[in-house]
């Protein structure tokens, strides 16, 4: 985040989707301008020496909840994709939980994974599809016939998931969420990954589709 100056204004909204924009404004800037006529309020005159709360709304009291904004009617800069990312590390729970979190977000799941034998994980992706989300799983043929494998209970949920041809293992570690939403990294989707190994996932938004489009070659490559 850019440093912020004596009199520079921090904007803290709200999307309907819960995410948070933080914009700071600097003093006398033409941005500054646009957000004053934006939200219909004058400048406060510094000379006054106002309070925090004058400085921001003027002498008018009103709540932030009062003004309805239009996101793109905002002065935000561009933000590209790429910068959204998140990293969890193991031994712990962050990379399970938060696999868990996008599986009960999503409408579309596409899983290409190792190993699967974390029963919390596979309760997520069955309770998924009874709600109605589309799910296909790639996992690696000798590890879905191991004696810990739950790929049986996909199966019986009659989630579609097909197994490697052509090559000897099938080890990418990957899951795209509603085609937009990637996760990834060394972490296999086992109960030995979150309890005692050490392991790694990343949370980001994908470009140009290349996990995407790497699924469906393989999707299509595997069932020949």
């Amino acid at each position: 985040m850019l440093a912020s100056a004596p009199a520079d204004i921090l904007t803290i909204c709200r999307k309907e989707n819960q995410q948070i924009i933080m914009l700071i404004t600097k003093s006398g800037s033409d941005t500054e301008a646009e957000l004053f006529e934006l939200l219909n309020i004058k400048k406060p005159n510094a000379e006054s020496n106002p309070t925090l709360w004058q400085r921001l709304w003027n002498t008018e009291s009103k709540q932030t909840e009062d003004y309805e904004l239009e996101e793109e009617s905002l002065p935000l800069p561009a933000i590209p994709e790429k910068s959204w990312v998140r990293v969890y590390f193991t031994p712990g729970t962050d990379c399970e939980n938060n696999i868990i979190a996008e599986i009960n977000n999503a409408k579309k799941i596409d899983i290409a994974v190792y190993s699967i034998t974390n029963q919390n994980i596979v309760d997520a992706i069955i309770d998924a599809k009874e709600r109605g989300a589309k799910i296909r799983v790639i996992t690696d043929r000798l590890q879905s016939k191991g004696k810990y494998s739950l790929v049986n209970e996909l199966f019986d949920a009659d989630i579609p998931v097909i197994t490697n041809i052509g090559h000897k293992i099938m080890h990418n570690k990957f899951a795209i969420f509603d085609g937009k939403r990637i996760e990834s990294g060394s972490y296999n989707w086992t109960e030995s990954a979150s309890k005692s190994n050490a392991e790694n996932c990343t949370f980001f938004e994908q470009e140009n589709k290349t996990f995407s489009k790497q699924f469906e070659y393989l999707w299509d490559l595997y069932q020949k």
